[in-house]
This record gives C-alpha cells, structure tokens and sequence, in this order.
C-alpha cells in the first residue's frame, strides 16, 4: 500500500529488508511513522512541545491512511519521549569518556573491582531511571516488554544513525553504532551494547 515511500538511502540500504517487526508490526508501518514522526518540530519550541505536534501530526495522517488502532497507539507510544536517546547521553557518554583515557588507565579501572562496583552501581541505577518510562509506552502500545524495546531500539536505531557518516552527517554519533556495509548490518558498537542489554535486562526484568 505504500511502496512508494522509502527510508532515506541509509535506512533503506539497513532495514528495508525487514518485513516483519515485533509486535506483528510491518516495515510500511515504520517507514511511515519514520518519515512523520518530527513533523510537528518547527511548531514546538521546547521538547515537549515538540513531541506533543509530532505526536498529533503524525497519528492524525497515519489514522487518514487507514492504520488500525493497535498501530497508532504504537505511533503514540514512540513519540511519548525519547528515553533511550536520553539514557544513551549518560551512560554512553560515562563509557565514551573512559574508552578515551589512557590504556594503562583503562586497563586499572577495569583491574579495580571498588571502582568497577562503583562505575556498574551508577550505570544500574542510570538504567533503572528509564524502566518506568518504558514501560509506559510499552502499555501504550499494547506491546509486551520485550517486544516494545526491540522495537524501540530498531527505531532509535534509524533515526540515531542519521547523526552518523554513513547517514550522511558529520559523525557525531559515530562512537555509538558499527556498519557493516556488504552485510547491510547495523547494529550497536562495543562500547554500546552491555549499555543497552543492561537497559534491556532491567526493562524485562519480572515481565
């Protein structure tokens, strides 16, 4: 029904081939949500502003083209905040700061099992202040926990890596994702990814 629109280039070339996303959603569902979802920014001027026209916007357009209730609610749900995009600029950026330190440095910290406790306590409780987030918008879809963040992370994952090189910015948020281009693979980097299946776990923890 919609196979005139398309991701931009980057996006299309790493998950146009997904046809199938959790919560039984389709990829017509995300290119059309992705290609409304900051269309309300101009109108808002701090971001919650923002979020309440892109929500509006978007699921009043999305409703004109016929998508079901379950699938607005889902349009809702991701425009209710960005809390992995939030998260990530605090743990990313605590992780990103200490993979820039010396070697011999790093190779302490990691060696130092007061400072590890301390640096997995404050990452814990960093994770632990976004569950309740998440998992209202999970209920807002009508997503199970484990369904809703994998979405989520698909999302944040296409619109995040709009601020990379491969998607054609300066690269300002290189540090956070790894392209393999043959395989047309996008996924978390190294430095990211105990970030996000520690947010994960935490989400999921006693579905």
């Amino acid at each position: 029904m919609f196979s005139a629109v398309h991701f931009d280039y980057y996006a299309e070339k790493y998950f146009g081939h997904l046809d199938k996303l959790p919560g039984g959603l389709g990829k017509d569902f995300m290119r059309i949500f992705y290609s409304l979802h900051d269309i309300g920014d101009s109108l808002g001027k701090t971001t919650q502003e923002k979020l309440f026209y892109n929500r509006s916007i978007c699921t009043e357009f999305m409703i004109k083209m016929g998508f079901d209730k379950k699938k607005i609610n889902t349009a809702e749900a991701l425009l209710m905040g960005d809390p992995l995009g939030s998260y990530l600029k605090k743990s990313g950026g605590l992780a990103q700061a200490t993979s820039l330190l010396p070697k011999g440095v790093q190779l302490l910290l990691k060696n130092s099992t007061p400072i590890q406790k301390i640096l997995d306590k404050e990452q814990n409780n960093l994770a632990n202040q976004y569950v309740p987030e998440i998992r209202a918008m999970a209920n807002k879809a009508g997503m199970s926990y484990t369904d809703y963040f994998e979405l989520l992370t698909i999302f944040h994952t296409i619109d995040a890596g709009t601020y990379t090189t491969e998607g054609g910015s300066v690269g300002s948020l290189n540090y956070i994702f790894t392209f393999d281009k043959e395989g047309k693979k996008m996924n978390y980097s190294k430095l990211i990814l105990p970030l996000i299946d520690k947010l994960k776990v935490a989400v999921n923890m006693a579905e």
